[in-house]
């Protein structure tokens, strides 16, 4: 028997996730959903899977790779277009040798394997279907389950000496390969809506496995939170979350941090470096993903939190699922997009990028001090006549770094001593100093030391600190304090702190290298007017 995933769908139930994250690859208990399927199959003595997949198949190939840490051996079929599910199983025709295992890659397998292929082979069907009782009051039943085991439409139902009972069908099928002959080739079809009647209608022996338990799935939003809460508390039979379980029915991942005021209610699932700050309440019904960071206050239940997600202080989440900056509600299926940072934000990872970026700035510093050099010896020797004995002195700037930066921790920016030629006004030599601007070119020096950056932010004092009592002004400590940036290119040198607190933010939110280098390129022409004004 080999057994065939279904990825290749689409997906709008939950949208804007799967536009960049596969429906198959949403984590359940911090697990892909196909993962519990793979696991699922290997603990059932399934040896061969043929994965079909289609939108962001690069997610589901690098994740699962040829099977091996399963014991399996994982095969794709890629598709160039959706044909359904029934479509995509026609294009399996060379190697369908065997009976096959059917399965929607985003549903989580709750059923006895067994019972159902064994079924399969009493009543000798082409085709069997697991399938669930019809809900009272439901329209939508499409089949009916004789007491044989056997499929039928509702007007063979009614005239059945067997009794029948309303059923609704699983994505979850035992498929014999003379079935595939049955599927149009490149025509879009559907098993249940398509595939099943016609199989009834042509006479075709198909069966249908009533399943005792209750089925789990994410097509949509209520669903997906429904899974994860069935899976918490041990209502999925062969499917357990990630993580090392610890007492009660708390799963723990690598290097959670958990402070000692916070509060679990279990079930709950923490994901790998997981940081929950003082007073926190956690749970029941919660999963975080990897590198969630929970911060003081905030309390969150019955919702998902996906992997480096930030939660501000105090924020409340109740009945939602959670990434980043979008939130969707899972009893409305609202979605909205929080765009306060101190709310909720992504964490990302310091990349190569930026190290990269990180190199590039301090070769470019050190070849700018080279080719200044004659202009520090200028200076210094200004200083020297303008202060002989302190003609370097230190300033206190308050400056993040990039560490608190990633964690977005939000707690107060350090404070930094940057060196600056001394300079007395009050004598020729120390007002040319300061006329020209070139007291503060020590501060290069800092950028070494990662006190500062190239480009970023103006340098705030620690009195100036006081001002900042709004939300929107601490956005400016998403970046560093700056050498030269937007606040020296469009202020003039007596804009007020206010004016300096809309640039700075507007920068931080919006920096990228192309506007650094923009800066830069401006920032001579700018001191120039500066000089001569």
């Amino acid at each position: 028997m080999k057994a065939v995933i279904l990825a290749a769908g689409f997906s709008t139930k939950l949208e804007p996730l799967t536009n960049f994250i596969s429906p198959a690859m949403l984590p359940l208990g911090n697990k892909p959903v196909m993962q519990h399927i793979v696991e699922w199959l290997a603990k059932n003595r399934i040896k061969e899977v043929i994965i079909t997949t289609h939108i962001l198949a690069e997610q589901i190939e690098t994740h699962f790779g040829g099977g091996q840490r399963w014991g399996l051996h994982i095969s794709y079929s890629l598709e160039n277009q959706d044909l359904g599910d029934a479509g995509s199983l026609r294009r399996l025709t060379g190697a369908a040798d065997s009976t096959l295992l059917v399965i929607q890659g985003d549903q989580l397998p709750n059923l006895d394997l067994e019972a159902m292929i064994e079924m399969h082979h009493r009543v000798k069907a082409m085709v069997t279907a697991a399938m669930v009782p019809t809900s009272e009051g439901s329209n939508k039943s499409e089949f009916y389950l004789d007491s044989g085991g056997s499929l039928r439409n509702q007007q063979d139902s009614a005239h059945n000496e067997n009794s029948v009972s309303a059923v609704e069908c699983l994505p979850i099928f035992l498929v014999e390969p003379e079935v595939l002959g049955y599927i149009s080739s490149g025509k879009k079809t559907d098993m249940r809506h398509d595939l099943l009647p016609y199989l009834i209608k042509k006479g075709v022996q198909t069966g249908g496995f009533l399943c005792s338990w209750d089925q789990g799935n994410v097509e949509g939003v209520e669903n997906f939170q429904r899974a994860q809460s069935m899976l918490l508390n041990d209502s999925i039979q062969q499917a357990t979350p990630a993580g090392r379980l610890n007492t009660g029915k708390v799963w723990f991942g690598r290097n959670v941090s958990i402070h000692p005021s916070a509060k679990i209610i279990e079930p709950v699932c923490l994901g790998d470096h997981c940081r929950i700050e003082a007073q926190g309440v956690i749970g029941p019904n919660v999963v975080l993903g990897s590198g969630v960071f929970v911060d003081q206050g905030a309390t969150i239940a019955n919702s998902t939190v996906l992997e480096k997600t930030y939660l501000g202080r105090l924020v409340n989440i109740q009945d939602a699922l959670v990434y980043r900056n979008i939130l969707i509600k899972t009893d409305t299926g609202s979605t909205a997009f929080v765009p306060d940072r101190f709310l909720l934000s992504g964490i990302e990872p310091g990349t190569w990028m930026e190290g990269l970026r990180r190199v590039l700035e301090l070769g470019f510093v050190l070849l700018l001090i080279l080719v200044m050099l004659p202009l520090f010896l200028f200076s210094a020797v200004l200083s020297l006549l303008s202060r002989p004995k302190t003609w370097i002195v230190y300033e206190e700037r308050l400056s993040s770094t990039m560490a608190e930066l990633e964690a977005s921790s939000l707690r107060e920016p350090r404070t930094v001593r940057l060196p600056r030629f001394g300079c007395n006004p009050s004598n020729a030599p120390g007002r040319l100093l300061q006329r020209l601007g070139w007291d503060g070119l020590p501060m290069l020096f800092s950028i070494f030391q990662g006190h500062i950056a190239l480009v970023g932010v103006g340098p705030l004092r620690p009195e100036q600190y006081a001002q900042v009592t709004e939300e929107w002004q601490r956005q400016r400590f998403l970046s560093l304090a700056g050498l030269t940036g937007l606040w020296y290119i469009t202020s003039s040198s007596q804009a007020s702190l206010d004016e300096q607190f809309v640039v700075d933010c507007y920068y931080a939110v919006t920096r990228n290298w192309k506007i650094d280098l923009d800066i830069l390129w401006k920032t001579i022409p700018t001191w120039w007017r500066r000089v001569t004004a």
